[in-house]
């Protein structure tokens, strides 16, 4: 994980700074590093990192925020209460394709839009089916910048030596170059199975 500095980096040093109840200057913990070949490469930000536990399979429970339908400056969020990922692995002209499938059960936990009735059970649809592309898009930056650096955090390499360990005896020595090449298709379902309290929309301004 990266550590960074919020606020003046002098006034953190001063002891005065850690005896506040709201300190101006903090540490924060933020974003995975990416090694390869035991050497750091490059960072995953905060989706990112995100990207890659659910690619792993390496989370519990989470939640996340997702524009609203057809409100791009609101948001909603979600509570994620399950989750699966499964993989498959192709070979197709002897070239591997990993099809990634995750499904989210969700909550919604806290909404920010203005002009979206939570009666409607066709808005139900219109947030599982926003949240999905742009969950998706998340995984898809995650794959990406892992491919941008060579460095396969992602397990890729491990799916395919489990499913067909002869293709894999012939990408393994050269498994940095054949990685960013490797083919990866996404399907992501949220269901989204109650709000909670929560009954209607709600806005802190009209």
């Amino acid at each position: 994980m990266g550590v960074t500095v919020a606020g003046d980096l002098k006034e953190g040093q001063d002891r005065a700074n850690a005896e506040k109840n709201a300190p101006t200057t903090t540490l924060l913990i933020e974003g995975l590093a990416m090694f390869r070949n035991n050497a750091l490469v490059g960072w995953l930000n905060q989706d990112q990192s995100k990207g890659l536990n659910y690619i792993t399979g390496d989370i519990r429970d989470s939640v996340g925020s997702f524009t609203c339908p057809n409100e791009p400056d609101r948001e909603i969020a979600l509570e994620s209460f399950k989750e699966r990922t499964k993989y498959d692995v192709r070979i197709v002209n002897n070239k591997p394709i990993i099809d990634l499938t995750v499904d989210i059960g969700t909550h919604i936990s806290e909404v920010n839009c203005k002009d979206l009735d939570l009666s409607k059970e066709e808005n139900f649809y219109l947030i599982e089916d926003q949240s999905e592309q742009q969950f998706m898009a998340t995984l898809q930056s995650t794959v990406e910048e892992a491919k941008a650096h060579q460095a396969d955090v992602l397990g890729f390499g491990q799916m395919i030596h489990r499913k067909h360990p002869k293709v894999w005896e012939q990408l393994e020595d050269n498994w940095d170059e054949e990685f960013p090449n490797v083919e990866v298709t996404y399907e992501v379902n949220i269901n989204i199975t109650d709000t909670g309290n929560i009954i209607n929309s709600f806005s802190e301004d009209d």
